[in-house]
């Protein structure tokens, strides 16, 4: 299906703006805070109550405290009732027409789809991810194949509080096709992890214009990173993998 779709052929990438409802943004939203929520009462962390999601944005607030207790991926995760909820979505029938039928990875045996979320703070280098392809991590941990009916991965990312031009995502147009780049790997968090050695010049890269609610759609080769967000507000946005042929 996407093969049809010349801007994910040729540069490995889509956009599509407002994947997400005023509604849907506002369901994403309030399961977030339930998280960190549920988090800080599980670690006995301390904060004002009711936590909203306002005061977990404000822009007031430099440091946002209580980043280091959310830098793990399995505490980003949405729980399997929420992601049973997100998968209604709107995006989700938009990913039908594009994909044919797929499923979302649970690569890591999660017990079901895994969607999670990231929150990037205002000129933090050390909250965005590194240059890398997807395929690599699937590539160094073949245990994640354990669905072999689907041979193809496309990852989304959906922007959940944005500002264009100045946060988001980087990518290197068209490196999908055909270009290898050197990694070394680590062990972090029970998975191997690739690390870039030789970077491409950041003057190919590409940082995709994104407003909140805006989705990206890319290719599992696609080299790509977070960039560093130039913005008045932390970034958020959630993502997955969707499997399919």
């Amino acid at each position: 299906m996407l093969g049809d779709c010349s801007s994910y052929q040729n540069k490995g990438f889509l956009v599509e703006l407002n994947a997400l409802s005023s509604h849907e943004l506002d369901i994403i939203q309030r399961f977030i805070v339930l998280n960190i929520q549920s988090l800080f009462k599980e670690c006995a962390v301390p904060y004002e109550s009711p936590l909203e999601w306002p005061s977990l944005i404000n822009p007031s607030n430099r440091k946002y405290w209580f980043h280091n207790h959310i830098s793990s991926k399995s505490v980003r995760r949405f729980t399997a009732e929420q992601v049973s909820k997100i998968l209604k979505f709107t995006i989700f029938s938009r990913l039908r027409e594009l994909l044919g039928e797929f499923v979302v990875s649970d690569e890591e045996l999660i017990g079901y789809p895994d969607v999670y979320w990231r929150f990037v703070r205002p000129y933090e280098e050390g909250d965005i991810g590194p240059l890398h392809c997807d395929s690599w991590f699937w590539d160094l941990n073949p245990s994640w194949n354990h669905n072999s009916d689907f041979k193809k991965r496309t990852k989304v990312w959906i922007a959940i509080l944005a500002e264009v031009n100045q946060n988001g995502l980087v990518v290197f147009p068209g490196s999908h096709n055909g270009h290898t780049f050197s990694y070394k790997v680590i062990s972090s968090e029970n998975k191997l992890k690739p690390t870039i050695v030789s970077p491409p010049s950041m003057s190919s890269s590409f940082l995709v214009p994104t407003n909140s609610t805006d989705a990206i759609i890319f290719h599992d080769k696609l080299l790509h990173g977070g960039s560093l967000n130039k913005g008045s507000s932390p970034r958020l946005s959630f993502e997955f993998t969707c499997l399919h042929n």
